[in-house]
């Protein structure tokens, strides 16, 4: 220690200094260097930070600036293809117009037609018929009766052909109505058989008819069925060849629809080629067409027919081993057995009792 002693206002004052040690400033002076260090390090940490946010910034502006650039470029090019596919698709919509246009002036052509060839049509096979029956007196010349029995019969040929195009017109025309009614199928089946008798006995074809019991109704447009029954017989005698079978089924199966099925042992389609037979004026081979008569508009107006009841058609076929032609009526237009015998009970009519199926079996011309 070191010490001075010193007088003021009449004090004496003595100052004593202790001398420092080297260890305390060594202290010292490493906490001041170790706190500049770290400041400096903080201060560099905060620096390459924020340089690094500055490039990160960047970067994502760039990256920012060319899916701008990216999206922008295709949504032009989006806005180009809605604008294109937009022009198409009211180019398609007019050209659909007009094709439903001249479709229904086609069909509006047709009906015109048809119906105006019928009267002449009616005329010529009535007098022909008069010829026939010789109802003003004998004909002298028997081959001029031979004569009036060929008219009379294409006559009626080319009268169901212009039917068969008038109710197709007025289907395509939406001016097709059905009249509904309770329909006894087996009776309309036998009621179109005799039309086909004649070929059937010529060609010795078996025939046999397949009935449901209890037998069930069906609510359907009377005329429509018979048509589309004479159809498919007649496709199913046209195709069969000598001593073949034709058998008409009837009923209603697993799911409470009604199914009317032709089946037959004749030639044959290709599966290939059976959507082609649903197409008007269409047949699979223009050969058949000169070898077997026909338009070819039976099964497609047969089609028609089916999907104004809400049905469908089915084609079940194969080349050399006979076709089945389905009619499916969906179940709502299916009258239950017990509504038929009531029915009937309140006309004072029978019915026959239940069993499993009723059966006919026969040769043509029986």
């Amino acid at each position: 220690f070191t010490a001075t002693t010193h007088e003021l206002a009449g004090w004496k004052w003595t100052i004593v200094v202790k001398p420092v040690s080297s260890e305390f400033t060594y202290n010292v002076n490493s906490a001041a260097w170790g706190f500049w260090a770290i400041t400096l390090l903080l201060t560099a940490l905060l620096v390459q930070y924020l340089v690094s946010s500055q490039t990160r910034t960047q970067e994502i502006e760039r990256s920012v600036t060319e899916r701008t650039a990216e999206l922008s470029t295709a949504n032009a090019a989006l806005e180009s293809e809605i604008t294109e596919r937009t022009r198409v698709e009211q180019e398609l919509r007019a050209a659909k117009d007009q094709a439903e246009v001249a479709n229904r002036a086609k069909s509006e052509f047709l009906a015109m037609m048809s119906h105006e060839l019928k009267t002449p049509l009616n005329a010529v096979i009535g007098f022909a018929e008069i010829l026939c029956r010789e109802n003003l007196g004998p004909i002298g010349n028997r081959e001029y009766r031979g004569y009036a029995e060929d008219i009379r019969l294409s006559g009626n040929h080319l009268l169901s052909l212009i039917n068969d195009i008038l109710d197709l017109s007025k289907i395509e025309a939406n001016r097709f109505e059905l009249y509904e009614e309770a329909v006894d199928v087996a009776d309309t089946l036998h009621s179109v058989l005799p039309l086909h008798q004649e070929k059937m006995a010529a060609e010795r074809l078996e025939f046999e008819s397949i009935f449901g019991e209890p037998r069930s109704g069906l609510r359907a447009d009377q005329r429509a069925l018979r048509q589309m029954l004479i159809n498919l017989l007649s496709n199913a005698v046209k195709f069969t060849p000598e001593g073949g079978q034709i058998t008409v089924a009837a009923g209603t199966d697993g799911d409470g629809r009604f199914v009317v099925s032709v089946s037959d042992t004749g030639i044959g389609i290709s599966e290939e080629d059976q959507p082609k037979v649903l197409l008007p004026f269409n047949q699979v081979d223009s050969r058949l067409s000169r070898k077997y008569e026909g338009t070819g508009l039976g099964l497609p107006l047969t089609k028609r027919l089916m999907e104004l009841h809400g049905g469908w058609l089915e084609i079940e076929s194969a080349l050399d081993r006979g076709t089945k032609v389905s009619l499916i009526f969906p179940p709502d237009r299916v009258i239950a057995p017990e509504t038929r015998r009531d029915d009937r009970a309140k006309s004072g009519s029978r019915t026959a009792g239940p069993g499993s199926s009723t059966a006919t079996r026969r040769a043509a011309g029986e």
